[in-house]
């Protein structure tokens, strides 16, 4: 009797909040490998010195060991939900900077905390789906939400770039932004999470 009740709990059709907190972890994973496969060839078209630029690599993998423990420290804390609100835009904003900045500072400002947005969100949002899904049908396809953006977003990144320049990118990356942020505030909105859990 329980396999059949876990069985029908299986084949139930994912809810929709969860088919939104799927779209825009998709898109923010695309967003991210939109801007960051184009970080070096940004850096050096804006004049600076490959030196620079990969000294700023080096500063971006330092810093991305943060963010997980961070999020770790705070998931009790934090309202998934508003969590990812923030990072949707935030994300976009950083891309628009990078893109489009011509100092150094601030291109290696925005870029060296770009991923991090990303990374702090996984362990608030991937803990909400797991509620919204106890199927786990959803987690389970977590390494496929990442990866579509990841082979998607070179090749799209590059060729935007050849067709419209570093401002084509630009665009792109604050439409997908707001795609992300869009689903973000339909899932909070569906699965009334900014009322159930902690605020912010």
């Amino acid at each position: 009797m329980t396999s059949r009740v876990q069985l029908g709990a299986t084949a139930a059709p994912l809810p929709r909040a969860a088919w939104f907190a799927i779209f825009g972890v998709n898109s923010m994973a695309l967003n991210q490998a939109l801007t960051h496969s184009m970080l070096d060839r940004v850096g050096i078209m804006r004049g600076f010195s490959q030196e620079q630029v990969n000294a700023l690599l080096v500063v971006c993998g330092l810093v991305n060991l943060l963010p997980a423990a961070l999020a770790g420290l705070l998931q009790k804390r934090l309202n998934p939900a508003r969590v990812a609100l923030v990072a949707a835009p935030l994300q976009a904003i950083l891309a628009v900077t990078i893109t489009q900045s011509t100092s150094y500072i601030g291109y290696a400002l925005a870029a060296s905390v770009y991923a991090t947005v990303l990374i702090f969100m996984h362990t608030f949002l991937f803990g909400l789906i797991a509620r919204l899904d106890p199927s786990g049908r959803s987690l389970a396809s977590t390494p496929a939400m990442m990866m579509t953006g990841s082979a998607i977003g070179p090749a799209l990144a590059g060729a935007v770039a050849m067709r419209a320049g570093f401002g084509g990118l630009t665009m792109l990356a604050a439409v997908v932004g707001i795609a992300a942020t869009l689903f973000f505030s339909l899932v909070a909105r569906r699965a009334g999470a900014a009322a159930a859990l902690p605020t912010i």
